[in-house]
């Protein structure tokens, strides 16, 4: 597993976690994506307009850019498509 940020976490719980075949089964794993989830949307209504933040730059390495498109998501979204409120996608949270 290569150690990115999302993965250290993954490692320091250990268990199931530590597995990207076997992560989804671990009973930490739904709480755990659901509070950085719940994180990101606090930084969101923080930044409104953080899709408009993304480097534009030719140099910048393919996916760092708004207009990039996510894998494997489909249908084909770009980045600055999911830097939008939970409310627009049906939900949110309670403080």
């Amino acid at each position: 597993m290569t150690l990115s940020m999302h993965n250290l976490v993954h490692v320091f719980c250990g268990g199931h976690l530590n597995s990207i075949f076997e992560a989804t089964n671990d009973p930490l794993f739904p709480s755990l994506h659901a509070y950085v989830d719940k994180i990101f949307e606090r930084w969101l209504r923080r930044h409104p307009n953080s899709a408009e933040l993304y480097p534009t730059d030719p140099g910048v390495p393919y996916g760092h850019r708004g207009n990039d498109r996510m894998v494997p998501f489909l249908p084909v979204v770009e980045n600055r498509h999911m830097m939008r409120s939970c409310i627009t996608f049906g939900y949110d949270y309670e403080d």
